[in-house]
């Protein structure tokens, strides 16, 4: 299991970081709390995902 957690200044970036985990084939069950999308900003995020081996 891999905990990640940082700081994006706007929610677009983070999406599309977010699309980028899901794509990537070092991962799977990538894991993105509500708390990612509330603001729109300078938003602390978190995500979970599982590495495959």
């Amino acid at each position: 299991m891999l905990e990640l957690s940082g700081f994006a200044f706007y929610r677009q970036s983070l999406l599309l970081f977010e699309k980028k985990l899901q794509k990537n084939e070092m991962f799977t069950n990538v894991e993105s709390p509500i708390s990612n999308l509330v603001m729109n900003e300078n938003i602390d995020f978190e995500f979970k995902a599982v590495i495959k081996k």
